[in-house]
């Protein structure tokens, strides 16, 4: 579906980011016990482990809350969650929610609203969220490696421009408004189901058996950028995060020197902004 005239971001005020975060902390909060009660690990990705390593808890300006799965792990519990999830929340993948366009899931909160700028428009459940990233094996040197690199960069753009959402590019270009116009048209042709399996294709293009690195498939960092190697994974262990404890890698340093960096120090206050630009919020049942 076409997305309508492109809305403004709010400007949350501090009172909004207090009730966001606990909300989101209500969300994590079930992630945790979900997962424990299943016997399945997960682990804090991106600026949530930045925030648990540096802060403690939330990065001061951000807005969103990130973790991650070995593929494995993600696949069972995709499987799983619904029979163990409290009625206040919905897990959202491409299965649960035929109108969502991403390849990683989003927990989310029933009775609320929290959409950004990209999905501005869409049907799909928008309640205030998570995100819940695979972790895959990443192909060695060679014809593998080139077909996953260069599916990352496209297979995930075909779903979003197939949900209808914006591509996450640089704003106000005629070029990318142009491009994704033509794109979409073409998309619009292509089964769902195509675009999703033409997609997953690429999660499977390296080693089964005890890989070096793996991948997330399904960010927008750079393909190198966002590269784990599998010691820095396990064994994982737990450390605050506001008034709970979260599992990180078990060399978190590594993965933020290669992300951030050097990571201990802050931006400059004109580079700290949220990483989403939030155009609806509703706390519902949540405020």
């Amino acid at each position: 579906m076409p997305i309508v005239s492109e809305p403004q971001p709010l400007e949350l005020t501090d009172e909004d980011k207090e009730s966001l975060r606990r909300a989101q902390l209500e969300l994590l909060t079930e992630f945790d016990r979900v997962c424990t009660r299943l016997g399945i690990e997960y682990f804090a990705l991106y600026g949530t482990l930045l925030g648990a390593v540096r802060h403690q808890g939330f990065i001061p300006w951000d807005d969103d809350l990130d973790v991650g799965l070995l593929r494995a792990d993600y696949d069972r519990l995709c499987k799983t969650i619904d029979t163990e999830l409290g009625e206040r929340f919905f897990f959202q993948t491409v299965d649960s929610d035929p109108h969502y366009g991403c390849m990683f899931a989003k927990l989310r909160l029933n009775g609320t609203r929290c959409v950004d700028r990209i999905s501005y428009g869409s049907p799909q459940h928008g309640g205030i969220f998570m995100d819940v990233f695979p972790l895959d094996a990443k192909a060695p040197k060679g014809w593998a490696h080139f077909e996953q690199r260069l599916m990352r960069y496209v297979g995930f753009r075909l779903l979003y421009l197939k949900a209808g959402y914006e591509l996450p590019m640089r704003k106000g270009s005629l070029a990318v408004r142009v491009v994704q116009r033509v794109v979409r048209g073409l998309v619009r042709v292509l089964p769902r189901r195509f675009i999703i399996a033409l997609t997953k294709r690429h999660t499977r293009l390296g080693p089964r058996h005890k890989p070096a690195q793996y991948v997330s498939l399904f960010s927008t960092y750079v393909y190198d950028r966002d590269t784990y190697e599998a010691e820095w994974i396990r064994p994982l262990t737990r450390v605050q995060f506001e008034e709970m404890t979260i599992p990180t890698l078990a060399n978190p340093d590594a993965y933020l020197t290669r992300v951030y960096g050097d990571y201990h120090q802050l931006p400059p206050p004109e580079q700290r902004s949220a990483h989403h630009d939030i155009v609806e919020l509703d706390f519902g049942d949540a405020s």
